[in-house]
């Protein structure tokens, strides 16, 4: 397969080509897609790496199907108001994960559920208000005597102050929208009670699976 026939299938489609010579054309035309997508944009992270960490992750009994399309991921990011964070985004596409706990992302984008996360977690917060006494004064002002009201001034000032979107991952871990950037930090969230359980992604899938570290390119640049 020529450069040049490669070239006319990239810019002007299947239809431009011979019906003989389309499909080794076409199949030829994404992969030089995928070489200038690289080129330009390099991997948050890399090929490799991907196929390790799924790979042991499938020696744990994670299960995999296709990754997310372009479409899907527009898709989702409409459809929950969120960013997926480069690295996030490059493991999706490469692998969805299927298991329990995984957050369903095809099934939301099929049905067209539009999803906000921060609702799971500021429920827990309330709850933590109203019968833990749990209270952050810089963002929610001076508590009031009565927990029900305290509750109600906690609820008024997330409406006020929305956080950063959530993006749960797996169970109660989750990443941020914001900021955007390759190697953010991996939470877990039950209620108010917070902690890194990850220093970026691949550390997360290491630390909740039971496997050693993988790297590959998870710097920002």
């Amino acid at each position: 397969v020529s450069a040049c026939q490669a070239e006319v299938a990239l810019f002007y489609g299947e239809s431009a080509l011979r019906s003989d010579e389309a499909p080794l054309l076409m199949e030829a035309a994404q992969e030089a897609t995928l070489v200038l997508q690289a080129v330009v944009q390099p991997p948050a992270i890399d090929r490799a790496a991907l196929e390790a960490v799924v790979a042991a992750m499938e020696g744990k009994g994670v299960t995999f199907e296709p990754g997310l399309s372009d479409e899907e991921i527009a898709q989702l990011e409409s459809l929950c108001c969120i960013s997926f964070p480069p690295d996030l985004r490059c493991f999706l596409q490469y692998r969805l994960p299927t298991s329990d706990r995984f957050t369903a992302w095809r099934q939301l984008a099929q049905l067209g559920l539009e999803k906000n996360f921060n609702e799971d977690f500021e429920d827990g917060v309330l709850f933590d208000v109203e019968h833990n006494d749990y209270w952050e004064e810089e963002m929610f002002g001076e508590r009031p005597g009565v927990p029900a009201e305290a509750r109600a001034k906690a609820e008024a000032a997330f409406k006020s102050k929305p956080l950063p979107r959530l993006i749960p991952i797996y169970s109660h871990r989750c990443m941020c929208s914001t900021p955007m950037e390759i190697g953010q930090a991996v939470l877990s969230i039950h209620q108010t009670d917070i902690i890194i359980y990850g220093d970026d992604l691949l550390c997360y899938f290491a630390a909740e699976f039971g496997f050693s570290l993988v790297r590959g390119r998870l710097d920002d640049g």
